[in-house]
């Protein structure tokens, strides 16, 4: 059995972030956040999913949120939520089933297979 957690990211609720179109046509998004490290290996943002205490009406299971500092903890600064997700369960079936935290969306029969997370 496993367990994927769908998640959704909204980058604009970062503050400071920015979209912006590039010559050539392409969208990007500029992050000028402490939460982004930028290392030799890549480019990471910290962050931290929690579960919820109930399940909105979007059926999502979790938050995620900017990573604090040990000092805006302390501080108890308020936490910059960028997003949310659901938690799938995969048995020996194909379709995916809650995993028990409350009714399962509905299944699409319309479902063209080109929906895109974010």
């Amino acid at each position: 059995m496993s367990i994927i957690h769908p998640l959704k990211i909204d980058l604009l609720k970062i503050p400071g972030a920015r979209k912006f179109t590039a010559k050539d046509g392409s969208l990007h998004v500029a992050i000028p956040h402490p939460a982004v490290y930028i290392g030799e290996k890549g480019a990471y943002l910290n962050c931290d999913l929690t579960e919820r205490r109930e399940i909105d009406d979007y059926k999502n299971t979790h938050n995620i949120a900017l990573q604090q500092t040990k000092e805006e903890r302390q501080a108890k600064a308020t936490k910059i939520y960028i997003g949310n997700g659901k938690t799938l369960e995969f048995g020996s079936s194909s379709a995916p089933t809650s995993t028990g935290r409350g009714p399962q969306a509905p299944m699409n029969d319309d479902d063209d297979g080109d929906d895109v997370l974010f």
